[in-house]
């Protein structure tokens, strides 16, 4: 059932009118309501709900597919502009991701083979304790460290480039934080940009990766210079 008709049933049983009079004076609808108008509110909440939730998931949906089309893009540039990706950050937090998640499985282990009384020496609560710390580290280091970050890239000449990307609960707007240095550490550019996920995704949410890289390589200073590079070997 659609929401617009769910609202309309519930609306349409909401507006005053009389219900059979107790102790002879008149109540209203709203003071009285039926099974069957509980069950139309429930109906309402949940289409509401469906809507928020599954908005949400779509626009998360759109961001991770976005991010993904960056790392065949930046990577797959023409020479001389072409980056390396640098995973050191990403392995840094698998390497803090994977030791808390062993660290809780051998606590796990002993419990289940040796018993509760093992789990109360010193090295299986220095164990736990450690687990906690990598836990506040890892979320640490994923917010306040990478910050969204989903592509690092080296060029050959010692220029470093970093975007990160992010997108607002229920927006349409796909933001973008760029920052390019020289080999010196030199900010050759830091922008924030953002475009609406409609300019590259279809109605029906199929993703055009060419409005998307004319997209970002018009933001970009290095990108535009690449594309033009290409444009002069296509002809």
């Amino acid at each position: 059932m659609s929401l617009a008709r769910v609202s309309s049933s519930f609306l349409q049983r909401a507006t005053p009118h009389l219900c059979p009079a107790i102790n002879n004076s008149p109540v209203l609808a709203t003071e009285c309501l039926t099974t069957l108008d509980l069950l139309v509110f429930k109906k309402l909440f949940t289409c509401i709900y469906s809507q928020i939730y599954h908005g949400f998931q779509q626009g998360a949906g759109l961001l991770d597919q976005c991010d993904d089309a960056l790392l065949p893009f930046l990577t797959n540039l023409p020479p001389p502009y072409a980056f390396t990706p640098d995973y050191s950050k990403t392995n840094i937090r698998f390497l803090l991701g994977y030791s808390a998640v062993a660290i809780a499985g051998f606590t796990f282990y002993a419990d289940r083979t040796l018993g509760w009384e093992a789990t109360t020496s010193p090295w299986i609560i220095a164990a736990v304790g450690t687990y906690f710390v990598l836990n506040s580290i890892l979320t640490y280091w994923i917010w306040a460290v990478e910050a969204g970050e989903v592509y690092s890239g080296k060029r050959k000449t010692g220029e470093t480039i970093s975007v990160s990307s992010s997108a607002k609960k229920f927006s349409k707007l796909y933001k973008l934080h760029v920052i390019y240095k020289s080999a010196s550490g030199k900010v050759l550019q830091d922008k924030r940009c953002e475009a609406p996920f409609t300019t590259w995704f279809s109605a029906d949410g199929v993703f055009h990766p060419e409005p998307f890289r004319r997209w970002v390589a018009s933001e970009i200073d290095v990108l535009r210079l690449a594309a033009k590079e290409n444009e002069k070997k296509s002809g």
